[in-house]
């Protein structure tokens, strides 16, 4: 389950980086793609051995790439 939450989060952030200035997410499918994006980070944060290092990690890589795509 958790590799194909993984894959919903890249594909938000693949769905905004090609139809961005077209098409917007549904009130109900951004809701849908945010509570999934939180269970996501809170099932990382309680791997072993730091998860939580690893979601700050993985936030700021995320907050970079969006930041250079201009988003």
């Amino acid at each position: 389950m958790e590799p194909y939450l993984l894959k919903v989060h890249c594909a938000k952030l693949t769905h905004f980086c090609l139809t961005r200035d077209t098409h917007e997410l549904k009130v109900d499918q951004a809701e849908w793609v945010r509570e999934k994006t939180e269970m996501v980070y809170a099932l990382l944060e309680e791997t072993p051995p730091d998860g939580v290092a690893f979601v700050q990690t993985v936030k700021h890589i995320l907050k970079v790439n969006l930041y250079a795509l201009n988003l």
